[in-house]
């Protein structure tokens, strides 16, 4: 079998796709099952003073309603959850945090008996003082969302800087070099503001779990990105041991961070814990909008330039809004705090990054994680310092693009870096430095602008993958990426393949099974490929030279001679001397052989300095934008759209390709329309007919993209590098068009044709 590396395979999974066979978490069923609907607060802050369920339980069919009271004073389980800090709660206990926080559970036969009762729940508050931007919620009378106390907080969350007496559950610092020398040395200084909204995943799958307990055993089978992490969780919350828990992860009908983390997991297993029975927990569309987002941030950023163009200091503040409950919100805020420097080479570096509780719908992880917040304002950045010296955004840029042998912020020594030439190619795509024809119209001005992007890879992790062969030839992989519709099965099956010489269509995935699948950190910060598919790599080799070593031993050859192909063990050369790979096995008198290994990156950064490793390696694309801007009506067109990936090695050009479409496009959804309003904590938009995301037919025709790639090189990650750069890369080719700079996304035709206006 040819190596399928770098082709154009079709998914593994593809007519289970199209043919609308894939079990998906929603569509489980259990004989006996009941159902679970969230009751909800309506206040953003409020202290509850009686829950009268009365009512409800008089409802056909309701089994249970399950308050607070239903976990008190007793010790057979914990409550309490969170991805960082332990600070969510099944339900309320005496205090809602924002419009949305869970207050009861209604389990019932039906689902339509659950949420009839729901309706019917009589919960009396109240009303508390309440915060809505990250950045007011740091004033010292600020309302508090939690008690951040070091009593509270404790040592245990070691990597965690809380700011105690604040609303800040996490500040991240970056410290390279002198700033007061920096600021000295420098021609020019310059200070810009820059915000970014709340923005939903709107993943084509809802939120499902379905969760029962047999013989001690918990069974949690969920749509999540984190299967081990949930175990983890779950054992720790039911006080099980971790091996009797076991997470089934289905393939999912996307996510993009959403299902990263507890959503609807704990609600089903406390369900099931307390009727005895399977409960499904569903959160419908209109309740995704209020459990959890892409964080707001308001981004403050000072930097210092000589008159020849060289960066000389940068200051950053970041304040994410990680909303009422901090689920990834450090993670995010330190993941932000070091990629806030952009992929450029600057002496001295000084990076404040808060994560802060508001009392908002949660925020946590999202494609482009952390990420479009910082390059949003570091792209518009550096186009505003090429006017103030009057040097061209390229040729700025490229004087300071980072490259290998370079320290980044971090002190870490950059390596196959490859920004320069994603810069080149972006910028070429536009036909930059050539003379931009006239619109026929004359009230549509055009313009350019590109953006550069950096952004790291989940560090340190693990990734463990196992392949095994059957003494009836079956190829089964072992590995626990969860397949969320971005083609995981099928590359890493790919790659699981080239040692073995089988065709990738004939291995079977053994599926997602805590107690069963070879252990990864989590299908998340577009590292599988790179991190299972090492793991995995590994162990087919580990594997082709086991089944090498005793078909030698069983044909009364040399192992050296031996090739495996088309799943068989045969004498190069003699393509007609062979044994198939189920035939060694079951001649050793094995039931199957195996490989294994494990493949961890090594690093890390300190959350008081930001110095170490903070990415393996990182991910690199840039983006090359022509607008035509209607001076009379606001509205911008895009007339070119050009992304530049590098990917180091791509193995599947149609995944790379449909995940890179996919990327640019999200890019461009929440750089036009998408955005979560809040009126007073209010989530005022959660249904797509008022959230508005991209159709088909407001995609642009000219959207075109490059996977570049170079001989030798690490596979690289590539789902979400498009995301965080079209928005800076569309607003300085605004800029260009008509001299109009937005600093708050979303780029909507009001605000240009206000800047326009002077308004």
């Amino acid at each position: 079998m040819t190596s399928t590396i770098g082709t154009r395979m079709t998914m593994v999974d593809g007519r289970e796709r199209v043919t609308g066979t894939i079990d998906y978490a929603i569509n489980i069923e259990k004989e006996g099952m009941l159902y679970c609907k969230a009751v909800r607060s309506p206040y953003a802050h409020a202290m509850i003073t009686e829950i009268d369920t009365e009512w409800a339980e008089e409802v056909d069919g309701v089994v249970k309603i399950i308050t607070f009271a239903d976990f008190k004073d007793q010790d057979e389980m914990t409550p309490v959850f969170g991805a960082v800090l332990k600070d969510q709660l099944i339900v309320a206990e005496d205090r809602v945090r924002y419009v949305g926080d869970i207050v009861a559970l209604v389990v019932a036969e039906t689902w339509e008996a659950a949420e009839e009762a729901a309706l019917l729940v009589d919960v009396d508050y109240d009303e508390l003082p309440a915060v809505f931007d990250p950045v007011e919620a740091m004033a010292d009378d600020a309302p508090r969302v939690h008690d951040l106390s070091e009593e509270k907080i404790g040592q245990q969350y070691y990597k965690i800087r809380p700011k105690f007496g604040t609303n800040a559950c996490h500040h991240f610092r970056l410290r390279k070099g002198d700033m007061d020398g920096a600021w000295a040395e420098s021609d020019h200084i310059v200070e810009r503001s820059y915000t970014t909204p709340a923005a939903a995943h709107v993943p084509m799958e809802p939120l499902s779990t379905v969760a029962y307990f047999e013989d001690g055993h918990l069974y949690v089978e969920t749509g999540n990105q984190g299967a081990f992490d949930m175990q983890k969780d779950m054992a720790r919350m039911w006080n099980l041991p971790k091996d009797n828990v076991h997470v089934i992860v289905p393939s999912m009908g996307g996510s993009f961070g959403i299902k990263m983390g507890i959503r609807t997991e704990a609600a089903a297993v406390a369900a099931a814990w307390l009727t005895g029975r399977p409960v499904k927990c569903i959160f419908r569309y209109e309740e995704m909008f209020i459990t959890i987002n892409r964080h707001p941030s308001h981004v403050k950023v000072k930097m210092g330039v000589k008159n020849d163009g060289t960066l000389v200091g940068k200051q950053v503040t970041i304040h994410y809004n990680t909303g009422a409950y901090a689920d990834s919100g450090p993670g995010v805020a330190q993941k932000g705090g070091f990629g806030s420097i952009g992929p450029y080479n600057i002496p001295n570096c000084h990076v404040d990054s808060y994560a802060v509780y508001t009392n908002t719908p949660p925020n946590g992880a999202y494609r482009g994680y952390a990420v479009t917040q910082v390059a949003w304002a570091y792209e518009n950045m550096m186009d505003e310092l090429a006017e103030v010296i009057g040097m061209d955004p390229v040729e700025f840029r490229m004087k300071n693009i980072i490259g290998d042998g370079d320290a980044y912020a971090t002190g870490e020594i950059m390596h196959d870096s490859h920004y320069d030439t994603c810069l080149k190619a972006a910028a070429e795509s536009v036909n930059w430095g050539e003379p931009l024809e006239p619109h026929p119209e004359p009230h549509i001005k055009r313009g350019r602008g590109v953006a550069v992007i950096l952004k790291g890879t989940s560090t340190p992790t693990t990734s463990d993958g196992k392949l095994e062969v059957t003494a009836d030839g079956r190829i089964i992989m072992h590995q626990a990426a969860a397949e969320v519709g971005q083609g995981a099965r099928t590359v890493l099956a790919q790659m699981a393949s080239v040692a073995l010489g089988v065709d990738p269509n004939n291995i079977i995935n053994a599926g997602t099974d805590t107690t069963k699948s070879p252990y990864d950190h989590r299908t998340s910060s577009s590292r599988e490929t790179y991190m299972v598919g090492k793991a995995l790599t590994g162990a087919s080799n580990e594997l082709a030279d086991k089944l090498k070593q005793h078909a030698a031993d069983q044909m009364e050859v040399d192992a050296a001679d031996l090739i495996l192909q088309d799943g068989y063990v045969m004498v190069q050369g003699a393509p007609d001397s062979k044994k198939a790979l189920g035939e060694v096995v079951k001649d050793a008198g094995e039931e199957s052989f195996s490989g294994f290994d494990s493949f961890t990156n090594e690093g890390g950064v300190s959350p008081d300095d930001g110095q170490g490793i903070a990415s393996s390696h990182w991910h690199q694309g840039a983006c090359g934008i022509q607008v035509a801007v209607d001076t009379e009506t606001g509205r911008v067109e895009l007339e070119k759209f050009h992304g530049v990936v590098y990917c180091g090695r791509v193995i599947n050009h149609l995944t790379s390709d449909l995940q890179t479409h996919g990327s640019m496009i999200m890019g461009f959804g929440t750089t036009f329309y998408e955005a979560i309003e809040l009126d007073e904590g209010q989530v005022t938009n959660p249904n797509l007919s008022d959230y508005m995301i991209p159709s088909i037919l407001d995609v642009p025709d000219c959207m075109s993209h490059d996977l570049l790639e170079v001989e030798g090189a690490d596979v690289h990650g590539l789902g979400e590098t498009m995301v965080p750069i079209v928005g800076p890369a569309v607003n300085n080719a605004i800029y260009n068009a008509v001299g109009v700079r937005i600093r708050d996304l979303t780029i909507t035709p009001e605000k240009v044709l206000r800047g326009i206006s002077g308004q």
